[in-house]
């Protein structure tokens, strides 16, 4: 779990702390990792290895939005040392926005979904408007998030409008599962589809999919476990979306919880 501290709206500290969850669902042993204090800046998605040794949250200047800044970095932490490692943009003109991250072969590979965009002053060079997710390896050893193994690229743009928003990986790195939305003209809804793709085929198929409200960008909110084997998702048409879990294509309806689901774990 993330908390940040703030200061006239500005992020003065973020940590990482950990805890257990009794059989009887209550909560116990709450503490800081180790290297789980990340300083001043702007926090975005987390994941967790499958065993639990390695954690990744991607991470911003204060005051900037992680998917919105290519300054964003990914930062790895060790849980039982507190180490950390840092992956980051290269220095050229085409660099990414970070939206997503999750673990692969117990926390070796580390898997990201960037946008491309080109930085100011570069003007004359082409940066193609796309979205891609990679794998980089040794997750713990840090490096240039260009230097990935390319798993996924989709040239975004077009009608009607679609837009990669969540992608995670299966804990054996055979299997993507990823978010689409799609905004078509009105006064056709909106779609949120979950797809999963074989990775090295690029076999496609499709495990969820819900309408939403016409001519809006659909909210939504998605979950995967560590193992990248279920999901919990939240989507639907404005102002009454559902919630529950992924289940052989169905979707098993969690108990209401009263007001608007903005997070949700494994």
């Amino acid at each position: 779990m993330i908390c940040s501290a703030y200061d006239h709206q500005l992020p003065t500290e973020a940590r990482i702390y950990g805890f257990r969850v009794t059989k009887a669902g209550q909560v116990g042993g709450y503490a800081l990792i180790p290297g789980g204090k990340l300083g001043a800046v702007s926090v975005g998605q987390m994941a967790v290895s499958s065993s639990g040794s390695e954690l990744a949250v991607i991470v911003s200047p204060p005051g900037t939005g992680p998917a919105t800044t290519p300054r964003s970095t990914i930062v790895v932490i060790n849980t039982r040392t507190g180490a950390h490692a840092t992956w980051r943009n290269a220095h050229t003109p085409e660099r990414f926005r970070i939206f997503d991250v999750s673990f692969a072969h117990d926390g070796r590979e580390l898997v990201f979904l960037g946008t491309g965009t080109c930085v100011p002053g570069h003007y004359r060079v082409v940066c193609l408007p796309d979205q891609r997710i990679l794998v980089v390896r040794p997750a713990a050893g840090g490096g240039l998030l260009n230097s990935g193994r390319m798993l996924l690229r989709r040239t975004r743009g077009g009608t009607p409008r679609r837009l990669i928003t969540d992608a995670a990986i299966s804990a054996d790195g055979s299997t993507l599962t990823i978010v689409t939305t799609s905004i078509p003209p009105k006064p056709q809804p909106s779609t949120v589809t979950v797809s999963q793709v074989r990775v090295g085929t690029g076999k496609r198929r499709i495990i969820y999919q819900i309408h939403g409200s016409s001519g809006q960008d659909p909210e939504h909110f998605f979950s995967s476990d560590a193992a990248g084997r279920h999901f919990l998702i939240n989507a639907g048409p404005f102002p009454d979306p559902v919630d529950g879990w992924i289940h052989h294509g169905r979707l098993v309806i969690l108990k209401p919880p009263g007001i608007k689901v903005f997070y949700e774990a494994w």
